[in-house]
């Protein structure tokens, strides 16, 4: 389903707060996934487009294995939502931009400094081969979100949009609309039409 409402609640104290699967999709691309944000990366030579980094040790692991294989800088950090489990570990990963949502620019330069751009209309970022589609949202889950999509893998990436079988934590004042959020969704899987969807928490699959 797609809020996540099939099976039984988890507090957020017992969820596992680290990524446990660095999971390669191609020569280029993988999800870190098991935690409480799950990440894509997009290598192209020795850089990296990351969306979202999780917390600070998700993070860490994530740095550990761009190292790994070659990458020596984060280009762009797609931050699908500002919540502490999408992001919170940014800084370990040193991005040369961070891309977020149309929050007010005094409020996000106190947190990432002037490496942020706000994104308050669709954007494409060119990667090597892949179209990276970035979709500013209503408020729905909460309030300036974001959605990512990569033409060339059909991926669509929904934050916290989209929990596969894990309830969300719903914060009611912080933009929450539930008739919004369905039917964003409908018209993302809609007009995307993606082989696979990654979730903000919870197993991803075909």
């Amino acid at each position: 389903m797609f809020m996540g409402t099939s099976v039984q609640y988890i507090k957020p104290t017992k969820r596992h707060m680290f990524g446990t699967l660095w999971e390669p999709l191609d020569e280029n691309a993988f999800v870190q996934h098991g935690g409480s944000s799950n990440c894509l990366v997009l290598r192209q030579g020795d850089k990296a487009l990351v969306v979202n980094s999780g917390q600070a040790g998700p993070a860490q692991k994530m740095l550990e294995e761009l190292k790994r294989l070659g990458v020596r800088q984060v280009e762009n950090l797609i931050a699908t939502s500002l919540f502490q489990d999408f992001v919170n570990g940014w800084e370990k990963l040193a991005p040369a931009q961070v891309l977020v949502g149309a929050y007010p620019v005094d409020r996000l330069r106190e947190y990432f400094g002037e490496r942020c751009l706000s994104i308050a209309e669709p954007k494409i970022i060119e990667w090597g081969l892949e179209k990276v589609e970035i979709v500013p949202l209503a408020p729905g889950f909460s309030t300036r979100d974001l959605a990512v999509f990569l033409h060339r893998r059909k991926i669509l990436i929904l934050g916290g949009m989209f929990y596969n079988r894990i309830h969300p934590v719903i914060h009611p004042g912080l933009g929450f609309d539930v008739d919004s959020w369905v039917r964003q969704l409908g018209e993302l899987v809609g007009r995307f039409k993606p082989d696979r969807i990654l979730p903000a928490e919870g197993d991803w699959g075909k």
